[in-house]
């Protein structure tokens, strides 16, 4: 690569790295207009690499386009929210279940910690802390699955929707009850690892964990009700 191509290329990841960054973390809201002078004003770059990279943030199912007036992010919608839960919860439910004969002691107290930090979080209501939390908690186990590939599925359907689906609960209330449940979730994942059921935790991250929400705003992704496939999901009781 020539020293101009590496310079460009340079400018694009800037770009890119940017408005991912922007939009993951609210600074722009599903439905908001993307200003491209404003960018171009910001980066001190030219419309061509931001248009660019919004080009390949539209591929990506992050922005939209608008008809003759440039790109928006785009919003969830309950038929997105649907099929995203679904494909996560397979993908996942699959590298869990092959992580089962690799997790270690030492993964299983790191995700104990986890679970203990997540529970303080939500307690002080720092839901940012909550989010970074929980997505190492199930790092932990994704990183012993054996396959880079799935790995990296799973990591690209997590940036299109999670943090806007705390974002955009109905009430404070409402998040906080939520990520209880999802806190609860996470002690049934781990007794299911420590107990080496490789079904029970396939099933229970598609079916329980990642099953579509329902009477909430159509940009959320989390579930408060927990109920998958016309029947609830039993629970092992937990260890003392």
């Amino acid at each position: 690569m020539d020293k101009l191509s590496l310079i460009i290329k340079n400018v694009s990841d800037h770009v890119y790295d940017y408005l991912f960054k922007q939009i993951s973390n609210g600074s722009l809201l599903p439905g908001e207009k993307i200003n491209i002078n404003e960018l171009c004003s910001n980066l001190g770059v030219s419309p061509t690499p931001i248009k660019e990279v919004l080009l390949k943030l539209e591929t990506g199912g992050y922005v939209e386009r608008l008809p003759r007036r440039g790109f928006a992010v785009k919003r969830l919608t309950p038929k997105t929210l649907k099929e995203l839960s679904i494909c996560l919860g397979a993908l996942e439910g699959v590298a869990a279940a092959c992580a089962v004969p690799h997790i270690t002691e030492t993964d299983l107290a790191m995700m104990k910690n986890k679970i203990q930090d997540m529970g303080a979080a939500i307690q002080k209501k720092d839901f940012d802390r909550y989010y970074d939390l929980q997505l190492s908690f199930h790092e932990i186990y994704l990183s012993r699955c054996g396959n880079d590939e799935l790995e990296r599925l799973i990591a690209s359907l997590k940036k299109r929707f999670f943090k806007q689906n705390y974002r955009m609960r109905e009430s404070e209330a409402a998040l906080t009850d939520a990520l209880i449940k999802y806190n609860e979730d996470h002690k049934q994942i781990i007794l299911l690892f420590e107990n080496k059921d490789t079904e029970g935790i396939e099933r229970f991250l598609r079916r329980v964990h990642y099953v579509p929400p329902t009477g909430i705003k159509s940009e959320s992704i989390a579930s408060i009700t927990r109920k998958g496939g016309g029947e609830e999901e039993k629970r092992i009781p937990l260890r003392k």
